[in-house]
């Protein structure tokens, strides 16, 4: 079966998910590549890689910054335009997210990850063959980005995948890499300006309060820098961002 909610693609048309891509970035919700590999992004999609990005849950009531109007519609459109703005091939599944299934509970807190969620998720994922998947690693523990990661887990080898933090979550608790995992920094000091630029698309979610946040937790010292996490260090090496920890 088809996982429920059509999908809205970069460009206008719809893309197949047959369609290989090298590089397949997965993101809970809009904004949060944005947020948390949005740099990252940036140095990629300028090196000429082929990027492609699937958001999952789109359907919302929340928005901490959009007090009339459209919630979902709004959110998918700043994501859109982030997309577009770095032309990076795009995927939008219409699945509800957790202000929608449990709105007494916008974490998730204590709800184990659904099962018919994980499945729509994986029956998608089941068509990509990327030679790298970048997942969330699910900091914060937020429900959408469990069903995620736990999706990626499950569909590709442990050789493919490449975490990310969740940001803002990231910033707020202690929190380490996956058992077995390499550091992998990568340094966004030359995009930082950009990436924050871009980060204002999403007015519905992001002010400033989130942005100098954020930024806070990027500045290691002299320089920014979003942590990866890699079981194969190789994938690193390839796309040029060398330093393992």
């Amino acid at each position: 079966m088809r996982p429920q909610g059509t999908l809205s693609v970069y460009g206008g048309e719809e893309v197949s998910s047959e369609d290989n891509f090298p590089l397949l970035f997965l993101s809970p919700h809009p904004d949060d590549l944005a947020l948390s590999v949005g740099g990252t992004l940036i140095r990629l999609s300028r090196a000429g890689m082929k990027l492609r990005a699937i958001t999952f849950f789109t359907e919302s009531l929340f928005s901490p910054y959009l007090k009339v109007g459209d919630i979902s519609r709004t959110r998918k459109e700043e994501d859109s335009l982030y997309f577009r703005s770095l032309g990076i091939e795009y995927l939008q599944l219409n699945l509800p997210d957790t202000s929608l299934r449990y709105p007494d509970n916008l974490l998730g807190k204590g709800i184990h990850e659904e099962e018919h969620l994980v499945s729509q998720a994986m029956e998608l994922l089941s068509k990509e063959r990327p030679k790298a998947v970048f997942s969330p690693l699910a900091i914060g523990n937020h429900l959408d980005h469990r069903i995620v990661k736990k999706a990626a887990l499950l569909s590709f080898p442990s050789s493919k995948l490449v975490f990310y933090e969740d940001l803002p979550y990231a910033s707020r608790v202690n929190h380490s890499g996956p058992e077995g995992a390499l550091r992998c920094e990568v340094d966004v000091t030359d995009v930082i300006d950009d990436r924050e630029r871009l980060l204002t698309i999403y007015r519905s979610q992001i002010g400033e309060e989130e942005m100098e946040l954020v930024r806070r937790y990027l500045f290691k010292g002299t320089s920014f820098v979003e942590v990866l996490w890699v079981y194969d260090p190789s994938i690193c090496a390839e796309l040029k961002f060398p330093k393992l920890i």
